[in-house]
């Protein structure tokens, strides 16, 4: 990934077990249609967009 040269990607904090980094999220077609329209908005992708509300929500920075 092009951010893994210019940031570094921190070890997940639960120790034992290994996480891919992938999780499918279902949400309703009204929510993923408002995600979409801030990302295009933000001139992100939608998977930055919601890493980043995650990350914000959970008061970690986003590396991704």
């Amino acid at each position: 990934s092009w951010i893994a040269g210019k940031y570094p990607i921190p070890e997940p904090e639960a120790k034992g077990k290994r996480y891919s980094g992938k999780y499918l999220l279902r949400m309703s077609p009204y929510v993923h249609a408002q995600a979409e329209t801030m990302a295009a908005k933000q001139n992100i992708s939608l998977n930055q967009f919601l890493c980043n509300a995650v990350c914000e929500y959970i008061g970690k920075a986003c590396m991704l």
